[in-house]
């Protein structure tokens, strides 16, 4: 602005000024006391400050309003935007009780926090998070951040909304993803199951590669070839839906790292034999059965079709006993269990050829049995999934009419007849629509175990593939123990004190809450104060009291819809 008539221009001047000020003549010292960084000094400081902000994963800290726990139940509550429906609806109540607190990273958790005792409300690993969204200017909360959470061996997946006034939702969702990408790229070199391959596999080369873990192979639909070692998984040779998959049955890859190409040839080798032996056995019987009925004249035949009852089904003399009419039958059932994992894998004939011949002895069989409830009775061994399929894909009608007359001992999979339960040791991320992520600590029911990538179920009923190798067998009941983490316990005004106890054992609280807080009743604990159980439980009273906020909010959320309040 002083451009032209500046108090101290330049142009009036003409000793030896230079262009940052000083006189050329003035002494080194005095020049010196006045200086300022150069500018390149303070790029270099400016630059050395941005890096040690962006290295810093635990950065994360931001003031927010805690408005809400929901869960979405898959019910009624579906998604985030069926949460903000119930926020809306106890806004409208006037029951909307927000808390402020910090929200917080430390280390791989994410922490709720009380500003002025700094008392940890809740705490809930990063890699426990499934979403984060921002929510904007939906209702009078203008700036809602939105955090989903499935925390391992839960079923019920739990949404945290919270009003952000100093620092938009948005951009704390920026920073909060950031964290959990940041969280990732760690685990995924210390404590994922790619650090772990020795304990997995059970068996690894004489020191090869041990001081790099090789990295996990792309998805299916970007494999070039396998490589030597390029895995210690197992390739996923789990049949690719067709929008996924450019591979035909033939160019599917079957390479499999851990076990060498001959392996896996001696194998189906093994299997082309076994499956020989068991036509020609089934052949064998059939002749046998074949050359006794057609001795029996055909007019025998008739008179005995009209004996009573009792007589009717009386064994023809010269027939083969029981016992071999059910050896033979089992016979056919394991065959069709090798054709599951043969199919695709011979030809001339194929798999499916074979189905169709071992249906045309299995009918004559039946239809020669003197025993007719002996074929549905033959319970060993049952069909695989594999076999399953095989058999849905390629029977005729008349051929799935006989089938379907066999019962369950013929139609229940294997799988499915015995439910099967894992506990999952190690990470376990999804590459594709096909595979599933699943996080240590986890239990599944395994549904296919017929190949190295076993199918299995969570307890959001979520089906997927998963390596066999990440998972672990359960001691004790499994079953009971995975019912347990369908039917999680609930708190409600009628919970009696054993109900209590376990609702807060299944919160996580240490053994001195539960047995100060186990000896109430649900009543009694609802309208217990924050000062109140802070004075019972000093250490843990305030997440106490933030748990039972999100129970007071779903009762009333429940007694506004019209339900028994007291449903949970």
């Amino acid at each position: 602005m002083y451009r032209n008539n500046s108090l101290f221009d330049s142009r009036d001047y003409e000793g030896p000024f230079l262009s940052n000020g000083f006189l050329r003549d003035e002494p080194s010292s005095e020049r010196s006391s006045l200086s300022r960084p150069s500018a390149k000094a303070i790029y270099k400081q400016r630059k050395e400050y941005a890096e040690s902000i962006t290295r810093q994963p635990d950065n994360f800290q931001f003031r927010v309003e805690h408005l809400f726990t929901s869960e979405l139940d898959n019910r009624e509550v579906h998604t985030v935007d069926d949460c903000i429906s119930q926020l809306k609806q106890l806004d409208a109540q006037g029951r909307v009780w927000g808390q402020d607190m910090l929200l917080e990273v430390q280390g791989s958790s994410l922490q709720l926090t009380d500003i002025e005792t700094k008392e940890e409300l809740e705490s809930f690993p990063l890699r426990a998070i499934v979403e984060v969204k921002a929510v904007l200017h939906s209702c009078v909360y203008d700036s809602i951040l939105t955090i989903t959470v499935q925390e391992r061996n839960k079923s019920r997946t739990s949404v945290f909304l919270f009003q952000c006034e100093e620092m938009g939702a948005e951009h704390v969702r920026a920073d909060l993803d950031k964290a959990i990408n940041q969280r990732r790229e760690e685990t995924g070199n210390q404590d994922n199951i790619r650090d772990n391959l020795e304990n997995i596999i059970g068996q690894q080369g004489p020191r090869q590669q041990r001081n790099k873990p090789p990295p996990l192979l792309p998805p299916m639909d970007r494999w070039s070839g396998p490589e030597p070692h390029s895995s210690q998984w197992t390739t996923p040779d789990y049949e690719e839906d067709n929008h996924s998959q450019q591979f035909t049955p033939q160019e599917e890859p079957q390479y499999m790292p851990e076990e060498p190409p001959d392996l896996q040839k001696a194998e189906l080798e093994r299997n082309v034999e076994i499956l020989n032996h068991v036509l020609n056995d089934v052949e064998l019987f059939i002749g046998q059965v074949g050359a006794v009925v057609a001795q029996t004249p055909g007019k025998e035949k008739e008179k005995k079709s009209k004996k009573n009852k009792s007589k009717k089904n009386a064994p023809v003399q010269g027939l083969p006993s029981t016992g071999e009419f059910a050896s033979c039958m089992q016979k056919i059932k394991y065959g069709f269990n090798l054709l599951g994992k043969l199919n695709g894998k011979i030809h001339n004939p194929s798999a499916p050829d074979f189905v169709h011949i071992l249906f045309s002895a299995l009918g004559f069989l039946t239809s020669n049995c003197p025993w007719r409830d002996l074929p549905p009775s033959v319970l060993t061994p049952l069909l695989t999934p594999p076999a399953i399929q095989l058999l849905r894909q390629e029977v005729s009608p008349e051929e799935d009419q006989l089938w379907c007359s066999l019962g369950d001992a013929w139609n229940v999979p294997s799988s499915n007849e015995n439910p099967r339960y894992m506990r999952v040791m190690y990470d376990f991320m999804a590459r594709n629509n096909q595979e599933l992520s699943i996080m240590k600590g986890d239990i599944v029911q395994v549904l296919d175990d017929s190949r190295q990538w076993w199918r299995v179920r969570n307890i959001r009923e979520e089906e997927g593939f998963v390596p066999h190798n990440v998972l672990e067998s359960m001691e004790e009941n499994p079953q009971a123990e995975y019912q347990d983490v369908l039917n999680p316990p609930s708190l409600n005004k009628t919970s009696k004190p054993q109900e209590v106890k376990a609702w807060l054992e299944y919160k996580g609280f240490s053994k001195i809450t539960v047995r100060c807080l186990g000896v109430l009743s649900g009543s009694l604990l609802l309208g217990m104060t924050r000062d109140e159980l802070k004075s019972v439980c000093p250490e843990e009273g305030g997440r106490v009291f933030f748990q039972l906020q999100a129970v007071k909010s779903s009762l009333a959320l429940a007694s506004e819809s019209g339900q028994d309040p007291y449903y949970r």
